[in-house]
């Protein structure tokens, strides 16, 4: 609402224009590319690492219980939805 005052425009703009008009993103959009490129740093990170032994830990867990949500697989999903599914499956990780 507050840019949408700035700006003066009606209330029943939508907001996708308000953020593009202001070269801002959303909340939603911002959080996503935070987590891909958390991501992107765990799966290249050392090999030693707690946070990677743990990724690993939960792709293990997928595998014996696809059904089973967590973070490694919101990050799939998230890379699913947006087109990048290939990126996903061509990571390399051995679980």
């Amino acid at each position: 609402m507050f840019y949408k005052r700035t700006l003066g425009v009606k209330s029943s703009t939508q907001n996708d224009f308000i953020y593009v008009e202001l070269g801002r993103q959303d909340l939603h959009s911002s959080r996503l590319v935070f987590i891909i490129k958390y991501w992107l740093r765990v799966i290249s990170g050392d090999s030693n690492t707690y946070v990677l032994v743990m990724y690993k830990t939960m792709l293990r867990d997928l595998e014996l219980h696809p059904q089973k949500s967590n973070w490694a697989s919101s990050v799939r999903d998230t890379l699913g939805r947006l087109g990048f599914f290939h990126v996903w499956d061509s990571t390399g990780i051995r679980r």
